[in-house]
């Protein structure tokens, strides 16, 4: 395996592990539909960076860098949108 496999790899987990790490609040928001303990400022923050780290996987054609951050944005916007629904 050469190095440029071996940083897919590295890519691939990094893009599977930050799309879970958002799973659990968007999932505990759909249930209790409680956003009290959420900021939308840092959620608006994360979006926008998503935003930039598409470009940047579409200019690099970076798929590990394309897939987790279309999935944020995904995961982030309803998360903003139901931190604003349930104020």
């Amino acid at each position: 395996m050469n190095t440029s496999q071996i940083a897919e790899l590295f890519g691939y987990a990094g893009a599977f592990i930050g799309i879970i790490m958002f799973i659990p609040q968007a999932y505990d928001i759909w249930k209790t539909k409680n956003t009290k303990g959420i900021s939308l400022l840092s959620f608006l923050l994360m979006t926008l960076g998503c935003i930039f780290w598409i470009t940047y996987g579409i200019l690099t054609s970076s798929f590990p860098v394309l897939i987790v951050n279309i999935v944020l944005i995904t995961l982030g916007s309803y998360i903003i949108l139901m931190k604003l629904k349930y104020k």
